[in-house]
């Protein structure tokens, strides 16, 4: 069984995809890894989702109102309606991020 690509995440910090991903909605599971080992090159990985086509985004929270955030391979259910997403890289140190994430 393969599970197709959502996004990568590569190169330096930065928004991914740029202009967000469509998300269809509903509960979906979502792993996040670090290719070849972790490369994850210290960065943070946060989620942010629109509901105006990209115009704003507001970072995504867990049920406790933290920040949705990753230092590592994660996996990790969201129950969220139809929006656009993107995955935020903050805090590399060497712009050498290579990170999958996959959704089924």
């Amino acid at each position: 069984m393969a599970i197709g690509t959502y996004v990568t995440i590569s190169g330096a910090n930065g928004n991914f995809p740029s202009a967000g991903i469509n998300y269809s909605g509903g509960e979906k599971t979502f792993a996040i890894y670090g290719e070849s080992g972790n490369l994850f090159d210290g960065a943070t990985i946060k989620m942010e989702a629109s509901f105006d086509e990209g115009t704003t985004y507001i970072t995504l929270a867990d049920s406790e109102g933290s920040d949705l955030q990753f230092t590592g391979n994660s996996i990790f259910r969201l129950n969220l309606g139809q929006c656009k997403l993107r995955f935020v890289a903050s805090g590399s140190s060497n712009d050498a991020i290579s990170i999958t994430v996959k959704v089924s």
